[in-house]
């Protein structure tokens, strides 16, 4: 991933979906516990990637 663009996206997507699910957990009725719990897991690790991902575009970039 050459492109920082990139990788600065794919941390505001992440951001956004941990932002919807995480008031979820709130409201049982819309989506079960499990759920949301993994897709919570799911983008927790996704954002700690990222910061790999930014780490290895900022040595690319130089």
């Amino acid at each position: 991933m050459r492109n920082p663009a990139l990788v600065h996206e794919g941390i505001d997507v992440t951001r956004g979906q941990l932002e919807l699910f995480t008031p979820a957990l709130a409201e049982p009725y819309r989506l079960g516990d499990a759920t949301v719990n993994r897709a919570i897991e799911v983008y927790q690790n996704q954002r700690a990637d990222q910061a790999l991902f930014r780490s290895q575009a900022a040595r690319w970039a130089v």
